[in-house]
């Protein structure tokens, strides 16, 4: 089996674990009052021995499972130019169901779900690690 071929099912089968997970966790309840789901997916591709490549999803939900409370984006991109230092750039797209709390004071306010609202995340990340035996040293 070549890389591509091995890349598309392993993306398939993270998709079939992600949609799966998501169709099943609505069915389990947490209390009587709420639950909601929180599920996640990450693909990488590694282009050359120094590049590579990420995509990050998020999705949560809450009220029974009936409404998105948010989701998430992300892409990356990872340089490696020695085996013990890294440089990741990366772009989030988050998009939120926020609450706006209305009222004065603590005794008169209350919250309520008012609108949803998209938000820009950009990244740069320097990471170095060094392994001794057993232990792992990591500077972010």
């Amino acid at each position: 089996m070549n890389r591509t071929n091995k890349f598309i099912y392993t993306s398939l089968a993270a998709l079939i674990v992600f949609v799966s997970s998501t169709i099943k966790s609505s069915s389990c309840f947490a209390g009587d009052d709420d639950y909601g789901t929180w599920t996640s997916i990450t693909i990488e591709k590694k282009f050359k021995s120094k590049w590579s490549a990420e995509f990050w999803g998020e999705y949560r939900s809450r009220d029974k499972a009936g409404s998105t409370d948010r989701w998430v984006a992300e892409i990356r991109g990872i340089y490696k130019p020695v085996k013990y230092f890294s440089v990741t750039l990366g772009y989030m797209l988050l998009y939120d169901h926020n609450k706006a709390k209305f009222g004065k004071d603590d005794i008169s306010s209350y919250t309520a779900p008012s609108y949803y609202g998209f938000r820009h995340r950009f990244s740069l990340k320097l990471n170095g690690n060094y392994q001794i035996d057993n232990i792992s040293i990591s500077l972010r």
